[in-house]
């Protein structure tokens, strides 16, 4: 009944009538998350609130009409999923109007800065915390990490970090994730000269496309928004590259 909601005596502790999600998102948006993992009667009422725009509550005899945006979001192939058919088809092709895909975080490394305040900044308030420090060489590491998780063991380790974090400073140490946090020793030659040929490649894509940024992430094979942040990290202006 969460999603569509129910009437009062329609089964046990139904003490009262209580609006579903999807009707309280009259008027505005609904989000379903991890859509995919959605059961196949669950899929079959969706479709129907789709397609009619109405809702029948739990043991409730009327219908109600509601009028919002859908917005669905999954990890999982839904078009797999079709093939092998654990996803209605129908259902599918109803919710695929407009997609956006979002890379995984790996592929956008230079959002994790950004993240990371946020979601600190977010904890804090929301718990009353004192402003916090992220040393540059937590935001450093953070950004080498593979993420099998994305966004949410990101925003889980920034949490682990803030409850366990001394001197209001969160250390790599304080996020207790699995990969080893950085040593304090100096970085060698060898991390200097690879930090040192990415620019030189980044270079010499920009001048072969005249500072056009998104024809050097083709040719670099990334994408437009970390070309964006590595020209700002190596400080490269591309109006020296325009001919």
């Amino acid at each position: 009944s969460e999603l569509f909601g129910h009437v009062k005596g329609s089964f046990t502790h139904a003490i009262q009538d209580k609006k579903g999600l999807i009707e309280a998102a009259h008027g505005g948006t609904l989000f379903l998350d991890e859509i995919g993992n959605i059961s196949a009667e669950m899929q079959s009422r969706l479709l129907r609130f789709l397609e009619e725009r109405t809702i029948r509550q739990v043991g409730a005899i009327k219908e109600k009409s509601v009028d919002c945006r859908v917005v669905a979001a999954t990890n999982a192939d839904l078009k797999a999923a079709v093939e092998n058919g654990s996803f209605r088809q129908d259902l599918y092709y109803r919710l695929k109007v407009v997609t956006l895909q979002i890379p995984p975080l790996r592929e956008r490394r230079e959002d994790i800065p950004e993240l990371t305040r946020h979601f600190v900044e977010e904890y804090c308030n929301s718990n009353n915390i004192p402003h916090l420090v992220l040393p540059k060489k937590t935001l450093q590491w953070l950004e080498t990490l593979s993420w099998p998780g994305n966004v949410r063991q990101l925003k889980n380790a920034l949490q682990t970090g803030i409850i366990l974090c001394r001197n209001n400073q969160i250390q790599p140490e304080d996020l207790q994730l699995d990969s080893d946090p950085p040593t304090t020793s100096e970085p060698s030659e060898d991390d200097f000269s690879m930090e040192q040929s990415e620019k030189e490649a980044i270079i010499r894509a920009l001048t072969q496309t005249k500072g056009v940024k998104k024809d050097a992430a083709e040719l670099l094979g990334i994408s437009r928004r970390a070309i964006q942040y590595k020209s700002k990290k190596y400080n490269l202006d591309t109006y020296q590259f325009k001919g």
